[in-house]
C-alpha cells in the first residue's frame, strides 16, 4: 500500500506519515492497512513531545501488529502477486516474439536480381574510382568526363 492511500485513510499528513513509515520500514514493517492504528498512535505520542524513534519503540513493544509471522505472510503474498504479474508479462512478450518470427518467415527471400544489382553497383564504383585516379594524375578537367560517364545511358 502506498503512503498516499495510508495518509487518506489515517488522516495524517503525507510528509508526516512518510517519516513514520520510513522508521517502520527500518524495523521490518511494510506499510499496509494493518499499520493505520499504529501510525495514529505514533502521531498521538509525537504530539506529546516524544521523538519518532521513541514513539515507534513504544508502540511496537505494546502492539502485536508487528508480529514477524504476519509480516512475512503479507510479504509472501505481495511477492506472489508480483510473480504472477511478471509471468503474465513474459507470456505477452513470448506471444509477440512468435508473431514477429512468423512475420520474418513470411518475408520473401532475396532474389538473384538483387545480387546482380549490387554487383553492378560495386563494379561501377570501382570504375569511378579508377577514373578519378586517372584524371587526377593528368590534371585535366576530369569532372567533365566523370559526369559524362556517370550519366551516360
Amino acid at each position: 500500500m502506498d503512503i498516499t492511500t495510508l495518509s487518506k485513510r489515517s488522516g495524517i499528513k503525507y510528509y508526516t506519515l512518510r517519516r513514520y513509515t520510513q522508521e517502520l520500514k527500518a524495523r521490518g514493517i511494510d506499510p499496509t492497512e494493518a499499520i493505520i492504528p499504529m501510525v495514529q498512535e505514533i502521531y498521538r505520542l509525537t504530539g506529546t513531545g516524544m521523538t519518532i524513534k521513541k514513539a515507534v519503540d513504544h508502540v511496537l513493544t505494546r502492539e502485536e501488529v508487528g508480529d514477524p509471522m504476519t509480516r512475512m505472510e503479507s510479504k509472501i503474498n505481495e511477492l506472489q502477486k508480483e510473480n504472477q504479474a511478471l509471468n503474465q508479462l513474459v507470456q505477452v512478450y513470448l506471444s509477440k516474439i512468435d508473431t514477429l518470427q512468423d512475420a520474418v518467415k513470411a518475408l520473401p527471400k532475396p532474389s538473384d536480381t538483387t545480387k546482380e544489382v549490387w554487383e553492378k553497383t560495386v563494379k561501377r564504383l570501382d570504375q569511378l574510382e579508377a577514373l578519378i585516379k586517372y584524371r587526377t594524375e593528368k590534371t585535366a578537367p576530369w569532372y567533365k568526363t566523370l559526369f559524362k560517364r556517370l550519366f551516360k545511358r
